[in-house]
């Protein structure tokens, strides 16, 4: 039930953020996904003390992987979007297949 949570606010986002040129592809991402999709998370061990995890998991279940405010622009086929490189420090912006960037934000549940 958590990946189809998951893939219904991402693609309900996703939609409200890029407008009707992206329907379609959302359409067939829920089509051919049926499962739902996944987010990555690594397993490790939960500190005994630890008080508020329910909460934090939450806010990183519910969060997007990227702010809506990094995509720069969407043409139906490609989108625009930009990232501090924690190496240099600098801003950097990229421009990808629409396929190719759902593809760095989510795990998807074959």
């Amino acid at each position: 039930m958590l990946h189809k949570k998951w893939q219904y606010r991402l693609m309900n986002m996703i939609s409200e953020a890029l407008g009707p040129k992206i329907k379609k592809i959302v359409n067939l991402l829920l089509k051919q996904y049926p499962k739902g999709f996944v987010a990555h998370v690594t397993k490790g061990k939960v500190p005994k003390k630890c008080k508020g995890v329910g909460s934090v998991f939450s806010q990183i279940r519910c969060s997007p992987p990227i702010a809506v405010s990094r995509i720069v622009e969407y043409d139906g086929e490609s989108l625009t979007y930009w990232y501090c490189d924690h190496k240099t420090k600098a801003k950097k912006v990229e421009r990808l297949p629409v396929f190719t960037f759902i593809g760095r934000m989510v795990q998807l549940y074959w």
